[in-house]
């Protein structure tokens, strides 16, 4: 029997494994993972140098950025001796909406007097409401705020905004930042984002402080496997310190006495490469793995009905990243940051190009494809590493990345690569290499990306929830935009339910189901419940 079962080998998991073991050495510890990495949203790959070609250089494929103000996260970055970099930002941004490209120096951009008062009016406007609206508890605000929670984020948003220009950029913001299209996000949820990032500003740019701020030299899954590694040394070949790892290793059930709390609890698996099942026993289990995956697994006692709503009202948006390595960096030389945003107004794949593709296939019944009604990519950076390796990454997100994530690689290639040409110049086709990564198709589980959105009507039904099994939502905290600060403020505050010199390890199942609560309610447990909210998104 083990001490302490972890579901999920991401970041969340792992610095919960990792907080543990620094505290109680000989914690027998097992660790499930679904997929065949460590890591979860972050996945870092090694390609030839474009340089030398006899080095190597890492691309992150999934989660990359860090900023100063994500605190928890740079002192974890610090303790694993892991080296940050500034990300680069000196030049020119470009913003494409209807059709034309312009380009400006100005942390928000604008396109005419009138849009730029419009823009002006429509950040107050927002900071007002976003003002009366809390991140930690958001359906608790007034009753005009609340009617937000039965709204879509697109309803609220044109009615502030009253030119074209400052609708397409907060739409193409919202699809960048959450992997959605506006109608598609909550309204209260939204807005309640926006409040706890400190602001849209925050989370798109890459200024000092912003959620783009920093990345880290060898990639950001070494914080993952550096954590394992340490636990691995922390636990020594005696049986009472074990750890062991599982890949490939899905969670099918966790299972639980109703009569006796101090019974350990039995979780099910089953193997991705041969279908096997196998059961563990455990004193305590940690979860960390997406919300939305939970409607995937079993519980006995199973769980009350909303709960089971709230997780499937949580849809995880859809992003495509892509990396473009060149010999020199040509955008900087023509004084540009590499920073671009588009609302997606250009498509550059003509019908003719499309059926020359798919045309002996349309007859087929089988046939899905459809010529895209957007273009591909949403935004750019520079992507370039810290031995300036140029490069520049982008991503297809929303309902781009889903209408061209269906086509083949060959036409997505094309379509951005003609979109760098339109953005930074013909030298964009002059490219070494073309990676990308379609989350939709990640090995095992359908992630789709590094965001969970809350849909329309669930903030109300997230308020009842009282969660148990101690459940790491891996993504957020008081931070939004930060993507990974989120897991270390809630492991760190919810630590202490795991420690074996409690008598109530974790969050049990009956808690889940709603029982005994006011013995429940200790400070502790209560910021749990609280955290929900703040763990569900970037």
């Amino acid at each position: 029997m083990y001490d302490l079962i972890i579901v999920g080998a991401g970041l969340s998991g792992a610095h919960a494994a990792y907080v543990i073991k620094k505290k109680h050495k000989n914690m027998r510890i097992l660790m499930i993972e679904g997929k065949s990495r460590v890591g979860g949203r972050t996945e870092t790959v090694e390609k030839p140098s474009v340089l030398d070609p006899n080095k190597k250089t890492k691309w992150d494929l999934g989660g990359q950025w860090v900023g100063a103000s994500q605190k928890n996260v740079m002192k974890l970055i610090n303790e694993l001796n892991v080296e940050t970099y500034r990300q680069f930002t000196t030049g020119k941004k470009l913003l494409e909406l209807n059709g034309q490209v312009s380009e400006y120096c100005k942390t928000v951009p604008s396109t005419s007097l009138f849009s730029k008062l419009d823009m002006e009016n429509y950040i107050t406007k927002l900071d007002e409401i976003t003002e009366k609206i809390s991140s930690v508890q958001p359906y608790s605000a007034e009753n005009d705020v609340k009617d937000l929670d039965s709204k879509n984020l697109k309803d609220y948003l044109d009615s502030i905004s009253y030119t074209p220009s400052v609708k397409g950029i907060f739409q193409s913001n919202i699809r960048g930042i959450a992997g959605l299209e506006t109608e598609q996000v909550n309204g209260l949820f939204g807005l309640a984002y926006i409040r706890s990032s400190n602001g849209i500003e925050s989370i798109t740019g890459a200024s000092e402080g912003a959620a783009q701020e920093k990345r880290m030299k060898g990639g950001a899954q070494q914080l993952t496997e550096k954590m394992i590694e340490f636990i691995r040394q922390q636990s020594t070949a005696g049986r009472d310190s074990e750890f062991k790892l599982m890949l490939n290793t899905q969670l099918v059930e966790i299972v639980q006495s109703e009569e006796n709390e101090d019974e350990p609890v039995r979780v099910v698996t089953r193997s991705t490469l041969n279908n096997e099942m196998e059961t563990f026993v455990a004193r305590k289990v940690i979860s960390s793995i997406p919300i939305n995956q939970y409607v995937n697994v079993s519980f006995k006692p199973e769980l009350p009905l909303y709960k089971r709503q709230v997780f499937k009202f949580c849809q995880i948006g859809n992003y495509t990243k892509f990396i473009v390595t060149y010999k020199t960096h040509f955008w900087r030389a023509k004084g540009y940051s590499g920073e671009m945003s588009s609302d997606g107004s250009v498509i550059h794949l003509s019908e003719d190009k499309f059926d020359a593709v798919y045309g002996k296939e349309k007859h087929k019944l089988s046939f899905n494809k459809r010529m895209p009604t957007i273009g591909a990519v949403v935004e750019t950076f520079d992507c370039s590493t810290y031995d300036d390796e140029p490069a520049i990454v982008g991503f297809l997100a929303g309902n781009g990345s889903n209408e061209w994530g269906d086509l083949t690689m060959e036409l997505r290639r094309e379509e951005v690569i003609e979109g760098l040409v339109r953005y930074f110049g013909p030298e964009a086709r002059n490219y070494v290499e073309y990676i990308e990564k379609n989350w939709a198709y990640e090995v095992s589980f359908f992630l789709k990306c590094f965001v969970i959105v809350m849909i329309l009507l669930t903030i109300s039904l997230k308020s009842n929830l009282i969660l148990a099994v101690c459940w790491w939502m891996s993504k957020l905290e008081h931070h939004i935009e930060q993507r990974d600060e989120g897991l270390c403020e809630s492991d760190t505050r919810a630590i202490h339910q795991c420690s074996p010199v409690r008598h109530r390890i974790g969050h049990r199942m009956d808690r889940l189901h709603g029982r005994r609560r006011r013995k429940w309610r200790t400070s502790g447990q209560r910021s749990l419940v609280r955290s929900l909210w703040r763990q569900v998104g970037h």
